[in-house]
């Protein structure tokens, strides 16, 4: 440390310095200088030179896994290393709920070394480092993860969004003509919004409508069709993402079936033509058809 004198005057008064009592009307304080440039130093550590990285928010599905950042930067060093020793607190506050539980510790004890406390290894194990990973994700994990530096005080915070794998219901494959098809989509969630849920054909989202049940943790898309020759076939899939985070699907199976029915020829529900050769079956043929057939069979 570079030697520096600070000179006081004052009339006749005592001056305390670091647990030394000076008197005099000038007086020359070393030891003052000497705290007050360790009492910078520490400032300029904890406020000038020390950043916490956060982490931001995720979705996962419900049986994997999720890893929160959060991690101590030096922003003078050109490597961005913490030396010193530090400690990262990872609080979890779950959905719906005002209570505050540590997760982790983790401890840095130099050299990029961490050591890692938990109530709980096989959820939140050690990693390593700073960073917090979640195993086996469930609905019950969606909520508010909180880092926070012992050095800096400062904190920062993510949301985690859970979604179940989505359950796609067709449950009329097989219909006439005009006939109205419902497919529905229901997906489980947890977090404090829920995710978009579209119905679609390839690329093509289609107008569906939404409901939300259980208390806010259950989402149900229907999409209403008519039956015609154009969705004839056809395999719907529902979509279910966080926006810029997660997305999953489902397909609506068995491919939709529409059947053409005539009143003169076609009873209610299909059923063999015992006078039409092959067993021709009325929900497998039109009307202009099966008068084909009969002309060019002689009957």
């Amino acid at each position: 440390m570079r030697n520096c004198t600070y000179t006081f005057y004052f009339k006749g008064s005592i001056l305390p310095v670091h647990n030394k009592v000076i008197s005099g009307f000038q007086a020359s304080v070393r030891l003052w200088c000497r705290w007050r440039a360790q009492t910078r130093n520490r400032r300029a550590v904890v406020a000038g030179k020390l950043e916490l990285r956060g982490p931001e928010d995720n979705a996962q599905l419900v049986g994997e896994e999720t890893v929160f950042v959060c991690e101590l930067a030096d922003t003078n060093s050109t490597t961005g290393t913490v030396t010193q020793p530090y400690t990262i607190t990872w609080t979890f506050i779950p959905h719906n709920m005002d209570a505050v539980s540590t997760v982790m510790t983790a401890t840095h004890q130099g050299q990029q070394r961490f050591i890692n406390l938990t109530p709980n290894p096989k959820k939140y194990n050690d990693t390593g480092s700073p960073h917090l990973r979640v195993h086996d994700v469930l609905l019950s994990d969606a909520g508010v993860y909180r880092c926070q530096s012992n050095l800096t005080g400062d904190t920062a915070t993510a949301q985690l969004y859970v979604v179940g794998f989505p359950k796609c219901h067709n449950n009329k494959p097989e219909v006439y003509y005009n006939q109205n098809i419902s497919l529905d989509c229901l997906v489980q969630y947890g977090g404090n919004r829920h995710p978009t849920v579209n119905w679609k054909f390839g690329e093509t989202v289609l107008n569906s409508t939404s409901e939300t049940q259980d208390n806010s943790t259950l989402l149900h898309e229907r999409l209403v069709l008519e039956a015609n020759d154009n969705i004839r076939g056809r395999i719907y899939h529902c979509q279910v993402y966080y926006p810029g985070l997660k997305s999953v699907e489902c397909l609506a199976l068995p491919a939709i079936q529409v059947y053409t029915s005539h009143p003169y020829l076609m009873p209610s529900t299909p059923s063999p033509l015992p006078h039409c050769p092959n067993h021709i079956l009325h929900s497998q043929v039109s009307y202009v058809d099966i008068v084909f057939k009969r002309e060019v069979l002689g009957q």
